[in-house]
């Protein structure tokens, strides 16, 4: 969305806006929405973006409740009280809004913390990320499901003989490193072929077999098949945080999702690139759960980052779509599984650029042990 200009945002003289007029000048400028609550969550600044995307002037703004103007689901309100009462930042997905003239809309949403006059700023992401990535891989369900059946006929007698050899391998391997790689082929060949018969029911490709489950131990899997294969000669180092809580998902399914990431990251940074895996916990960050009306934390963050080009324009928008790629010989099929499966698990991927660098940022649900299913941090 691409704000008009020469639209003056208004705030009233009595409340102390956040930025000084040159910052306020910035904020004005920026393509997403963006307001300024008071203590009292009344709007005191609307850039030009939020006008539009609001329907009214700032003027008729000032001073009018946010999540009465933009209300529906009650999540609006919620997300900018708890950001007030927790003092840290707050990242909800899927929100459902009422616009004046709009109609209904879902977006993402930021609130940071108050400052010291009370003030909370609320940025708001028209096109919700969790409903794209819903949709996005549905129109490649049959075309995957069709290919899946191929890959079946074609690929299993290949795969049945290459886990044989890898066999042989291991039961005559000279020392534990030639050992280790062979468990590592049979495992791959074993995951492989499950993929395969998964492929074949794509449109159900959601596991039934979600438990708790340790993300740093399928990314160091994911880290070992990735040095010992495609990503040979790259620089892969891991950052974790080692408080992390289990993730509540299925192995393989997050192995798939980890290894097509890497392997982009790969393809990407080239064969002396910089490749970093890194986990944290960021409380205050919900979705929506596709389908079941549900909201959901997602606190533990993967993001797997490359030094590469970065990602083009021409993609940037359409990048988890199926048949989008810039690669040569690509189907591009890999990033819309990812979503999918991601999506499966009741979390977000997003894709940006930092410092220079590529980031794709996964956002996972942690599990509550007890209660055998996602937890709440």
């Amino acid at each position: 969305m691409t704000a008009p200009r020469g639209h003056a945002p208004v705030a009233p003289r009595s409340e102390p806006v956040r930025a000084g007029a040159a910052a306020a000048e910035v904020l004005s400028e920026l393509p997403d929405p963006l307001v300024i609550l008071d203590r009292g969550d009344r709007i005191v600044f609307a850039n030009a973006a939020a006008e539009q995307f609001l329907g009214a002037s700032a003027a008729w703004l000032r001073l009018k409740p946010l999540d009465q103007i933009a209300g529906l689901d009650g999540r609006l309100g919620v997300a900018v009280r708890h950001a007030r009462a927790t003092r840290r930042a707050v990242k909800e997905f899927a929100i459902e809004l009422r616009l004046p003239r709009a109609g209904t809309a879902r977006v993402d949403l930021q609130a940071t913390p108050p400052d010291a006059q009370g003030s909370v700023l609320v940025l708001l992401h028209p096109g919700a990320l969790a409903e794209r990535q819903v949709a996005a891989p549905r129109a490649s369900a049959v075309v995957l499901g069709n290919l899946g059946a191929v890959l079946a006929h074609e690929v299993n007698n290949p795969l049945s003989g290459i886990r044989g050899a890898a066999q042989l391998i291991e039961q005559g391997a000279p020392d534990e490193s030639t050992a280790a790689l062979a468990v590592l082929i049979r495992e791959e060949v074993d995951r492989i072929a499950g993929l395969i018969e998964r492929f074949v029911r794509f449109s159900e490709l959601t596991s039934r077999r979600h438990g708790a489950v340790n993300i740093h131990e399928i990314l160091d899997h994911v880290r070992r098949v990735a040095e010992a294969g495609f990503a040979r000669g790259r620089r892969l180092s891991v950052r974790y945080d080692p408080s992390l809580p289990p993730v509540w998902g299925a192995r393989d399914e997050l192995v798939q999702v980890f290894l097509n990431l890497v392997k982009n990251a790969a393809e990407a940074s080239g064969e002396c690139g910089d490749i970093v895996i890194a986990t944290r916990f960021e409380g205050g960050v919900r979705t929506a759960v596709p389908g079941a009306g549900a909201w959901q934390p997602v606190p533990i963050e993967v993001c797997v980052t490359d030094d590469g080009p970065g990602i083009s324009p021409d993609v940037a928008d359409t990048l988890f779509d199926p048949f989008v790629s810039t690669k040569p010989g690509s189907m591009g099929l890999g990033l819309p599984l990812v979503a999918k499966l991601v999506t499966a698990h009741g979390g977000t991927i997003e894709a940006g650029a930092e410092g220079g660098r590529t980031v794709f940022r996964v956002r996972l649900p942690m599990a509550d042990t007890a209660a055998e299913g996602p937890g709440t941090p």
